[in-house]
């Protein structure tokens, strides 16, 4: 695990302490990713194979004792919806993994969705009902509120092996018509598999519905990717604080 307090100028100004984590990517045609993404963010989709691109649908169950403004939180959970880009190789930094387009967050910590909107410029949604009910052994869940499922993650490998690894990414994101980059650390055991079989996926819920560049489920294709790390074993997030690129 690294412990580096600046990445391409940017300082170290967020990290979490997590206790279990799932990051699903799924397959989805170019030709709707683009009508999520703005054309004047300049950002282009990364393909998986001509016309498909790639949606990530991520979920963190925090531990308690994570610090928001100073003051410790007890455990909450978060769910993540993001497309992936081509990675911006002209940053001095490591070699990311991942780079995102983030389009909506959703958690039940009003703490958490005030610092993601006020640090990292996130597009968030507050669901004080959430939960993300995972089965016995930690390797599919279900994300649900008050409103309805909102998405699930569901295990195709029958043989779950972890391992450790860490990793650099990238992100970017608008809010007030701003476009933002930013860059996260990750270190943690994850196993990592692209067994076919039915991973999941979205539901029409005020989540999806109400984000202002919406999306249907049914473009949704098969998984491509899962991650799915191991419960309770240390993992660690780190987010740097992210640069104004330029108004839209």
């Amino acid at each position: 695990m690294k412990d580096i307090r600046k990445v391409a100028d940017m300082d170290l100004i967020i990290n979490w302490d997590i206790k279990h984590q799932f990051g699903f990517v799924f397959e989805i045609p170019t030709e709707e990713v683009r009508k999520v993404i703005p054309a004047s963010a300049g950002l282009h989709p990364y393909e998986l194979r001509p016309g498909i691109s790639a949606m990530f649908l991520g979920y963190n169950d925090y531990n308690p004792g994570n610090e928001i403004y100073g003051e410790k939180q007890p455990a909450f959970q978060e769910i993540t919806r993001a497309f992936l880009l081509p990675p911006n190789l002209s940053i001095s930094m490591p070699i990311p993994r991942f780079t995102f387009f983030l389009h909506r967050i959703a958690s039940n910590n009003p703490a958490f969705i005030k610092q993601e909107e006020e640090k990292l410029h996130l597009p968030t949604y507050y669901a004080p009902s959430l939960q993300v009910i995972a089965n016995e052994a930690k390797t599919s869940a279900v994300a649900k509120d008050d409103k309805g499922i909102i998405q699930e993650w569901k295990n195709t490998n029958p043989d779950v092996k972890y391992y450790s690894d860490d990793f650099f990414g990238q992100y970017y994101t608008i809010q007030h018509n701003k476009l933002y980059f930013g860059v996260f650390y990750w270190a943690g055991e994850a196993c990592v598999h692209q067994k076919p079989g039915d991973g999941g996926g979205i539901y029409e819920h005020p989540y999806l519905t109400g984000s202002e560049r919406y999306m249907s489920p049914d473009v949704i294709g098969p998984h491509y990717l899962q991650i799915i790390t191991s419960f309770g074993k240390p993992l660690v997030q780190r987010f740097y604080e992210p640069r104004l690129i330029r108004e839209l």
